[in-house]
């Protein structure tokens, strides 16, 4: 169908609780999740999906599903879910990089800055395509913000010592 079509870019789906943000150091690819695509077409391989987007993430719309997370908000899950994380993502490169670099990107240099930044989920492309998608390595593709400090404090202690918690306030840190 049309996710084999060139200039597509199809997406698998990575549960968000199944990543280094959450202890896992190789993020997996959901059951569900889309797999494999045509061999080939007109003599070129075409192994989909492209890249990998978080789902069973919180959403405000109750769409009965289960609450894996036991919050206020119901999960969103499947390919559905991870679809639009992968659009945010190229939607925030092509207004940066227009805002910061007055360039117009094109979707092929959108496609190819999603798989080259990707966290790498293993060999198997046709399961995950290049990895999970990372906004933030994309955007870091062109810019280097300077990290600015604005405060620092002790938390739950009017002095720092030594194994003390603190909290950390400022712009662009990673």
């Amino acid at each position: 169908g049309q996710a084999n079509a060139a200039g597509a870019i199809t997406v698998g789906a990575v549960l968000y609780k199944n990543t280094p943000k959450f202890g896992t150091s190789t993020p997996t690819a959901a059951s569900f999740s889309s797999r494999g695509g045509t061999s080939t077409i007109e003599n070129v391989i075409r192994n989909k999906p492209d890249i990998s987007g978080p789902n069973g993430v919180n959403t405000t719309v109750d769409l009965k599903g289960q609450n894996i997370d036991d919050d206020a908000y119901p999960n969103f899950f499947g390919t559905s879910a991870a679809a639009p994380h992968v659009a945010a993502a190229a939607a925030l490169y092509i207004e940066a990089k227009q805002k910061f670099s007055s360039e117009t990107v094109t979707p092929s240099q959108i496609k190819t800055v999603m798989t080259a930044t990707a966290l790498s989920m293993g060999t198997s492309t046709y399961i995950y395509g290049a990895g999970l998608i990372r906004a933030d390595s994309m955007i870091k593709t062109f810019a280097n913000p300077k990290p600015t400090l604005k405060s620092l404090a002790s938390v739950g202690n009017t002095n720092f010592a030594v194994g003390d918690s603190l909290r950390v306030n400022g712009e662009n840190l990673s």
